[in-house]
């Protein structure tokens, strides 16, 4: 939702859907808008979102958790040019006093996902594309979407196998952090994959119930 479609809205409504009030939206456009001046006070090209809009679009970020591609896809610019805005955004309204904080995610809010293997018979066609080295059989990838409750969300199947890590990165999802030659695990490192590994153990215990 842009800056004008806003205008629409009632006082209430504006604030369940932007997540501040209209006076502290005004306030905070104030605030950029000086700062803007003063950056700019020789003049530039103009950009192609409004302060408005600018706005509109890192509250949307910061507090609804909502990926840049699906911003821009609102708004109509680049993901590389709302990146570097949205960041101007944050630190001038932090030196100015101003905080933006997320909203705190509920224990519901957060899911685990993991993999795994399932036999499969073989197909008459395209025998390599469902073919799991790891188990020496035909197999294709299950992958379930499980909350800290340990509701089931989604189990999806893919049609052809493939590597858990390919499923992964095509969710985003958070993956343990890895060492290397050059970089080894940090005590911090260890201690965010154990949380992790806690919480992971809740998918596998699903995949023993399906």
């Amino acid at each position: 939702m842009n800056y004008e479609a806003s205008k629409q809205l009632t006082d209430a409504q504006f604030k369940r859907l932007v997540g501040v009030q209209r006076t502290t939206f005004e306030e905070m456009l104030a605030v950029l808008k000086t700062a803007y001046q003063l950056k700019h006070a020789k003049g530039g090209r103009k950009p192609k979102l409004s302060l408005e809009d600018l706005l509109m679009a890192t509250l949307q970020y910061v507090r609804e958790y909502r990926t840049y591609e699906q911003i821009v896809a609102d708004f109509g610019i680049h993901e590389s040019n709302l990146t570097h805005r949205n960041q101007w955004v944050e630190v001038t309204l932090v030196q100015s006093g101003v905080t933006i904080s997320r909203t705190p995610l509920s224990s519901e809010d957060t899911v685990m996902i993991d993999a795994t293997e399932v036999k499969i018979n073989r197909p008459k066609k395209k025998e390599l594309a469902n073919y799991s080295g790891k188990k020496k059989c035909h197999a294709m990838k299950a992958q379930a979407i499980v909350t800290s409750q340990g509701r089931i969300v989604s189990l999806e199947i893919t049609v052809n196998y493939c590597h858990d890590m390919k499923l992964f990165k095509m969710s985003r999802t958070q993956t343990p952090r890895k060492s290397s030659k050059l970089k080894l695990l940090t005590a911090e490192d260890k201690a965010c994959n154990h949380a992790l590994s806690k919480e992971r153990i809740k998918v596998e215990n699903i995949f023993d119930r399906v």
